[in-house]
């Protein structure tokens, strides 16, 4: 293009000021950028169009209110299912650049054990942050991250668990080394741009959390986003960077190395113990569950006119039980092992099905209503009330 003596084909990329006169420190390295009128460019950035949208309005705007510490900026937006939807430009600029920054977390540590216990705290390592602080406006920048969430505090759920991720190995002629963790907690983790695996080079965060766990091949659908967790690399994969510092190249070794372990680390760790942790907690609660209605049953049963002359022991087998029930009848109704076995597998009960079947019996039995029934109805009685109670 001919610039010379067209001002019309002359394009302005940017502005950078100079500024001379600040004062000097001894020892000290540094960098001043200065950008006029940062706050007006950052209050109509796209994020706007999006709240617009969704028929959102952020909380935080240089407009209408500021904050006074960062720790109101991280407290609002871990209560909130996106970031960018409660923040400003302003705002969610300070949040992203406290994310990536070399700097401490908010609390000191991203885990608070003292809302909800989190099993395997103990087995986790977070790296030392450096002597380095961002100040912004006079509010000190840090790092915004803070498990579990508000939602998870009362969520009937296992609690929240940690997998520690450490590999330390020469790759290639090069070595790789790495700590981590990955997080699991349930409903959800809030917000939604924590979700995903974040990766640190020398403490400094490269792009955002990827939601795919750097490609992870296979589908396991919500529990995608149930799991946070950072890498912290202490040697390596800096080849791999791109040009930008923002992402890596997927073909460098070290890149593969490390997305090899991680996607290890999901599948044969943090998935299956989805499965069984979830399995445990329901069976407890089933449990507890179990046996105040079984207290309130044999309450309500030993107020009818002819009550057991015996506490039922739930925790025997459905037949073993049903058998002493039928024995304290009158009609000394006789019914085997078998037969009730037969019964069962005809009708196809389970456990909890045979057990409501028992109470059934119990109630009749407490009411003196099977007096009168012969040995020859009971059979078909019985069937029908199993069936009922599916």
């Amino acid at each position: 293009m001919n610039m010379a003596g067209r001002d019309a084909d002359k394009i302005q990329i940017g502005a950078i000021r100079y500024v001379d006169g600040i004062p000097e420190e001894k020892d000290v390295h540094y960098t001043v950028i200065t950008v006029p009128n940062a706050k007006k460019g950052l209050t109509s950035e796209i994020t706007g169009l999006v709240r617009k949208a969704v028929g959102a309005d952020e909380v935080l705007s240089v407009k209408r209110r500021r904050i006074k510490t960062f720790e109101e900026l991280v407290d609002l937006v871990r209560r909130s299912n996106r970031a960018d939807l409660v923040l400003d430009g302003y705002h969610y600029m300070l949040w992203e650049l406290g994310l990536l920054s070399p700097i401490g977390y908010i609390r000191g540590t991203p885990f608070d054990p003292t809302i909800r216990n989190i099993d395997g705290l103990n087995s986790i390592q977070i790296p030392d942050p450096p002597n380095f602080a961002v100040l912004v406006d006079g509010v000190q920048l840090w790092r915004p991250i803070w498990f579990p969430n508000p939602i998870t505090i009362d969520y009937p759920s296992p609690d929240p668990c940690l997998y520690p991720l450490l590999y330390d190995a020469e790759v290639a002629g090069r070595r790789l080394r790495f700590t981590g963790y990955i997080l699991a907690q349930q409903p959800r983790i809030q917000p939604e741009e924590l979700k995903g695996i974040h990766i640190r080079i020398r403490d400094v965060g490269i792009g955002r959390y990827d939601k795919s766990w750097l490609g992870y091949p296979f589908d396991e659908g919500v529990k995608f986003s149930q799991v946070t967790g950072e890498v912290f690399v202490e040697d390596g994969l800096e080849q791999a960077l791109n040009i930008d510092r923002d992402s890596f190249r997927e073909t460098d070794v070290h890149f593969q190395a490390m997305r090899a372990y991680v996607w290890d680390v999901l599948r044969h760790q943090v998935f299956p113990s989805f499965k069984s942790r979830q399995k445990a907690f329901r069976e407890a609660r089933n449990t507890v569950a179990f046996a105040a209605a079984s207290e309130r049953f044999l309450t309500a049963l030993r107020a009818l006119p002819a009550a057991l002359a015996f506490d039922v022991r739930f925790e025997d087998s459905p037949a073993q039980t049903l058998l002493a029930t039928i024995k304290q009848s009158k009609a000394e109704l006789k019914l085997e092992r078998t037969a009730w076995e037969l019964l069962v597998a005809e009708c196809g009960m389970d456990k909890e099905a045979q057990n409501r079947l028992i109470r059934v019996l119990q109630a009749l039995v407490s009411s003196e209503l099977l007096n009168d029934v012969t040995e020859d109805d009971f059979g078909p009685l019985l069937r029908v009330l199993a069936i009922a109670v599916q």
